[in-house]
């Protein structure tokens, strides 16, 4: 059966409520879910969006509210108080938007057999806060597949750590009532892993170098040939000589004979 409710953060709850895993509600909600007293653990329903999901967390102590009633008592609403992760989970505002919830049995979920669990926060691994963890999930009781989940941890100085949940078996709404479950942790979503290690630099093939004095690659020769000269013309080869140092060319009175005798006029 559903009931109307108006969802609050605890923030607004008229007194404190350190519990960070249950929902306060109205005295007369309370007193209206616990005329069943077929099942140990009542749960409330409440839908979030346009869509079919739902947030389902275990019904917690009764308060006296002072909120003004101004609806009949045929439109009465309930108010109800959720810590603020819960609302963020949920996709909720928590001040004071109208819903419609349903009051739920702890006979309705199956029990679970295996959970998995990735942790958001690797600090959580520096400490051994497995049995926390367990007390953690046994206290919100339904665990639901895909949700988000915000665990205090005592180890760490009350330090909230985010958990995901990845799996639940056999379906995924889940009751953990504290007895044994299998849990398991996939690696934390901040560890960050080792960079690959870097390929060794190749060596480039050492430079073939060749003697001066031939200049010519030792594959072009054979084991015991030598280096032949070029044939035919080669430039620069004669015997040197000065422009204009051939005696046809060269005045007599240069050649060691005495100048020309001038005729006397």
């Amino acid at each position: 059966m559903n009931t109307p409710v108006r969802i609050w953060s605890k923030a607004y709850a008229p007194s404190s409520d350190p519990d960070p895993f249950s929902i306060q509600v109205d005295k007369r909600l309370w007193e209206k879910a616990m005329r069943d007293e077929s099942s140990r653990r009542k749960f409330l329903r409440i839908p979030h969006g346009l869509s079919e999901e739902a947030w389902i967390a275990p019904l917690g102590q009764p308060v006296l509210t002072d909120f003004e009633q101004t609806e009949s008592k045929e439109e009465q609403r309930y108010d109800i108080f959720l810590p603020l992760w819960m609302l963020d989970t949920a996709n909720l505002s928590g001040e004071g938007e109208e819903s419609q919830i349903t009051i739920m049995n702890e006979e309705y979920f199956p029990q679970a057999t295996r959970i998995k669990l990735r942790v958001i926060d690797s600090a959580i691994y520096n400490s051994d806060i497995k049995d926390e963890l367990e007390k953690a999930l046994s206290a919100l009781g339904v665990i639901q597949e895909h949700a988000t989940l915000q665990i205090p941890v005592t180890a760490l100085g009350g330090y909230a750590v985010e958990v995901f949940v990845s799996e639940t078996e056999p379906a995924n709404i889940v009751l953990c009532d504290g007895e044994e479950v299998a849990l398991e942790f996939e690696e934390p979503v901040d560890q960050i892993a080792a960079p690959a290690p870097r390929p060794p630099t190749p060596i480039p093939p050492p430079v073939q170098t060749f003697p001066v004095e031939t200049m010519v690659p030792e594959h072009f020769l054979g084991s015991n040939q030598e280096v032949s000269q070029p044939q035919g013309f080669r430039p620069f080869q004669g015997e040197g000589r000065m422009i204009g140092s051939s005696n046809v060319n060269i005045p007599e009175w240069r050649r060691e004979l005495g100048p020309p005798k001038r005729k006397s006029s």
